[in-house]
């Protein structure tokens, strides 16, 4: 047995603490920034900009179409708002089928704002349909309701109002718009193309409703957006809810959600209001509650059906995929004329054998509207004919009246098996089934507890499997079972807290005396896979596991990859070279026996490593195949890792649109998951990203954010990041005196973890010190940048270490050593481009060729670190380069000299380059190259690549 470390102590009081905290404290930030007026909906929102914005004096329209509850009078709402915002003047209306045979209803609404002013002003015939219309003055006696004189005024009424500004007409639920309200709107609307009049129309798509809305299409093609509304994504529903009802259900419950309301946010929220007024999700084997709204509606179509159909829906509702055949073999009767009396109804549909409720909300209403006999006699039929072994066991389980542990046996090894083929929310409905048949008492109610546990991680609860590993963890007496039980509890929050949280559990585990080799070893891996952030920790129990299994003779491949991938972490990020023997031995024992859950193999942290390395193409490889792997493998718990370095990925290979996108899903999906390491980390992600654009208030509020909650978490590590992030937006702005500040600290809680890996930070530390004129800290900062690169072996940071060596020098008098520093910044560059480290280098050789009188070579230097500025969308540091470019003196050439740009693409076009390949030499965008060739063939006089070669060999010459 291994003695704790000194530690301990410390940490299991911080295990203390944790137990003390509210389960909601696990889950911070977790609602990314602003998505929008409208959740989901960014598209249409989007369209609802343009229309409001659409300049010029020209009639625009955005019609939006979708089933009821899909979200057409939401974003009627937020169209209004936004237009209001703008300036707009705005007119609404949203019929109810009700008013469809009243005459001008809608239009009463439309117009209940104008002023009687305005009306006067009309034209005797159009005041007086108008008034009329709107019940502002009685009709003639015995005259007709002029429809043409109506339509005449609502056109001159929207003209006048639209003389003063922008006009938009609202109208939701266009399908119930009264027949003379949409005459005249329809007559207004056609002749008011050439008018600042802008139209928003919602209609709710439904069997026979006709294609062209008021007759736009028709009568004004080209002027009409149509959007048609689909349903909500995940990660949208888990923002409504939330929004909406301020809780946030685990993972395995959203994806419930979504199945059974086909993403209708209408229906989503009632599903959720419902679960949340029940106050506990539905046990296992159990549907959906159906909201009270709908349930009265749904269970009134089922009940007007015979007995015998109800009973053939209640066997297909207790199916999860029914088919005719199972039906009428578990029921021993035909029930074809039960099927059509159901389709009649509109209950059921039949695609073949296939059978499918009208709705995912029926199948619910028929189950849980039976008594529980009855559910329980449909599961005993099926259970008599489903052959396939989980969905046998599953019926078993919910035909059983009390503990059966034979039943309970037959469900654990399905739930086994449903995890083993990438499905752990089936194996978590499985297994808490075999939980329940449990009759108490004994170690296998205990053991099925620790495998729901597991399953519930992987499939994306981490927070319910983590309170049932603590309750575990608390309730049972020391040994085996309860160290597997905080084995379990440390890779949970190895995601879903913080590491001290996490290796309290494991540190106490290791006081047991009688564990066994295995057990005492996985507990030393798992200790040093979550203690990454203590190098020295994690190093030495790496070294203990492997030494613990090697010395009893155990083989336990899993836990030794485990072991081997922390030992390699801790190395790594303590500055070493990555061992590629250490990690060629664990991917040969996660090809053997692939660990369960996919971010703790080899193969993940790879990518990660690779990514540092320098190897882009190797880490992209690896990272994808992580992420496929955990969709694959329906490993949910494994999905925001396999995002967390794509986005730091795609930045440095300067694909930046696609690192913000990587960095928001990360968000969404962490968020989704309540993992708050995680969490975290994707909030550095963004922030970084959006600091790089030049986004320098959202980069800091979100930095701010993580530095609050890291703070609170006591993790130096996210709160080290959160330093580097903000001081890098200092720096970026130009104020080196707070850059300094906030980097330094940054730097100084990472030396304190123990890592001596290098970091671009200390570069950005070291120009900030350069500013403010302190080059011998500076001088120091950027030796221990240099020393740790060329430790570790990171070629991009070897470049980013020279060029600082060469400000340095500059800053220091010595311009020779300076441009040798950044000759070698620029081979290292050749090797591995970071564009956006590459355009900084070059701003520097700028600098220092200026001022060693080389004016054309600075320019060029400079023109071209703006270029890839500019073509990376780095504002800041574009204006940066621009000044410094000002700031060389270069002498004014006659009107057709070359500038050096023009120059170098001229002579590299004139040897037979492509323009694609003079881009990638000079690190300029392709259009970049066009258009200085273009520039060069005015000036030279010449139009073809052949003169270009003659005439600049005679330059040359």
């Amino acid at each position: 047995m291994v003695s704790p470390t000194p530690v301990a102590g410390s940490l299991r009081q911080r295990l203390t603490r944790l137990r003390q905290k509210k389960a909601s404290s696990l889950a911070p930030m977790s609602a990314p920034p602003a998505l929008g007026r409208v959740v989901g909906r960014d598209d249409e929102f989007a369209a609802l900009g343009r229309l409001v914005a659409e300049g010029g004096t020209s009639f625009h329209a955005v019609v939006m179409e979708g089933e009821p509850g899909i979200g057409k009078t939401t974003l009627c709402r937020a169209g209004a708002e936004l237009a209001r915002g703008q300036g707009l003047t705005v007119l609404s209306c949203s019929p109810v089928e009700a008013e469809t045979k009243l005459a001008f209803a809608a239009l009463g609404d439309l117009l209940a704002p104008l002023t009687d002013d305005l009306v006067e002003e009309l034209p005797a015939p159009q005041r007086v349909a108008l008034e009329v219309a709107l019940l502002r003055a009685p009709a003639a006696s015995g005259r007709a309701e002029d429809g043409r004189a109506l339509g005449m005024a609502l056109q001159s009424v929207l003209r006048r109002l639209a003389g003063s500004a922008p006009v938009l007409v609202v109208i939701d639920d266009v399908q119930w718009l009264d027949r003379a309200s949409a005459a005249a709107v329809a007559f207004a609307c056609r002749r008011l193309p050439d008018c600042s009049v802008r139209l928003l129309v919602a209609r709710r798509l439904e069997p026979g409703s006709g294609d062209d809305v008021l007759g736009l299409r028709r009568a004004l093609p080209g002027t009409v957006e149509w959007l048609t509304l689909g349903p909500l994504r995940l990660s949208s529903l888990y923002h409504l809810i939330r929004a909406e009802l301020g809780q946030a259900f685990p993972r395995p419950t959203l994806l419930r959600i979504e199945a059974a309301t086909g993403g209708n946010p209408l229906f989503a929220l009632e599903l959720a209001r419902a679960l949340a007024e029940e106050g506990a999700l539905p046990g296992p084997g159990e549907p959906l509650p159906v909201p009270s709204s709908l349930a009265e509606l749904l269970g009134r179509r089922v009940r007007r059906l015979s007995p015998e159909a109800q009973e053939t829906l209640l066997v297909a509702a207790s199916l999860p995929s029914p088919d005719a055949l199972t039906v009428e073999a578990a029921l021993r009767r035909t029930v074809q004329g039960d099927l059509d009396e159901a389709e009649r109804a509109g209950v059921m549909e039949r695609l073949q054998d296939r059978l499918r409720f009208s709705h995912p909300l029926l199948a619910s209403t028929v189950y849980r509207g039976a008594p529980p006999a009855k559910r329980r006699a449909a599961h005993c039929a099926l259970a008599s004919v489903v052959t396939e072994p989980e969905q046998h066991a599953r019926h078993l389980a919910l035909a059983a009246n009390g503990p059966d542990n034979e039943v309970a046996v037959a469900l654990g090894t399905a739930a086994a098996s449903a995890a083993e083929r990438g499905a752990p929310e089936v194996a978590v409905e499985l297994i808490e089934l075999a939980c329940h048949l449990t009759p108490p008492g004994g170690v296998d109610l205990g053991q099925r507890r620790l495998s729901l546990a597991e399953y519930r991680f992987r499939a994306g609860d981490a927070d319910g499997a983590r309170q049932l590993a603590r309750d575990l963890f608390e309730t049972l007496p020391r040994g085996p079972f309860r160290a597997a039980a905080a084995e379990l509890s440390a890779r949970v929050l190895h995601v879903a807290g913080t590491p001290s949280e996490a290796a309290a559990y494991c540190l106490d585990a290791l006081e047991d005396a009688e564990l066994g080799t295995v057990l005492s070893a996985r507990l030393h891996a798992t200790l040093a896979l979550v203690s990454w952030h203590d190098f020295g920790l994690a190093r030495r129990h790496a070294q203990l596991s492997l030494q613990m299994l090697d010395d009893a003779g155990e083989d336990d491949p899993v836990v030794q990859q485990r072991a081997l991938m922390a030992y390699a972490q801790a190395e790594f990020y303590a500055g070493n070279e990555l061992s590629g023997d250490v990690v060629q031995r664990g991917l040969e024992l996660e090809r053997l026996a692939p660990p369960p859950t996919v971010a703790e193999r080899m193969s993940a942290s790879l990518g990660a490593w690779l990514k540092y390395q320098g190897d882009f193409d190797g880490a992209r490889h690896w990272l994808d195949a992580t992420l496929t792997a955990s969709k694959i493998e329906g490993d949910d718990s494994s999905l925001p890792y396999a995002l967390s370095h794509l986005p730091q990925l795609e930045l440095w290979a300067g694909n930046w649109a696609r690192a913000e996108s990587l960095s928001r899903e990360h968000l969404e999906v962490a968020a989704q998951m309540a993992q708050a390491s995680q969490l975290r980390q994707a909030w550095y992600n963004l922030s970084i990203v959006q600091a790089h654009r030049g986004l320098a208030d959202e980069a800091r509020a979100i930095a701010s954010e993580l530095l609050a909650e890291a703070d609170a978490e006591c993790d130096d590590w996210d709160a080290s990041n959160a330093l580097s992030v903000l001081g890098f937006v200092e720096l970026s702005l130009g104020d080196a005196g707070l850059a300094a500040s906030l980097l330094a600290r940054s730097l100084e809680l990472h030396d304190a973890l123990g890592g001596r890996e290098p970091l671009r930070s200390q570069a950005d530390y070291a120009e900030a010190l350069l500013k403010l004129g302190q080059l011998d800290r500076a001088n120091e900062v950027v030796g221990m940048l240099s020393e740790r690169a060329l430790l570790a072996k990171r070629e991009p940071l070897l470049a980013v270490a020279a060029r600082a060596r060469g400000q340095v020098a500059a800053d220091g008098g010595d311009l020779e050593g300076a441009s040798r520093a950044l000759d070698e910044a620029l081979a290292h560059h050749d090797r591995v481009t970071v564009p956006f480290d590459l355009a900084r280098t070059l701003m520097v050789l700028g600098q220092v060729n200026r001022r060693r009188g080389e004016r054309k070579a600075a320019k060029a230097a400079l023109e071209r670190a703006k270029t890839i500025f500019h073509d990376l969308g780095a504002p800041l540091w574009e204006a940066q380069a621009e000044a410094e470019s000002r700031r060389v003196p270069v002498r004014h050439g006659a009107p057709l000299e070359l500038t050096p740009t023009e120059e170098q693409v001229a002579k590299l076009a004139a040897i037979g380059r492509t323009n694609r390949q003079v881009a990638k030499e000079l690190f300029i965008s392709p259009k970049t190259v066009e258009a200085n060739l273009a520039r060069a063939y005015r000036k030279l006089g010449i139009t073809s690549r052949a003169e270009l070669g003659a005439v600049m060999a005679a330059r040359g010459r």
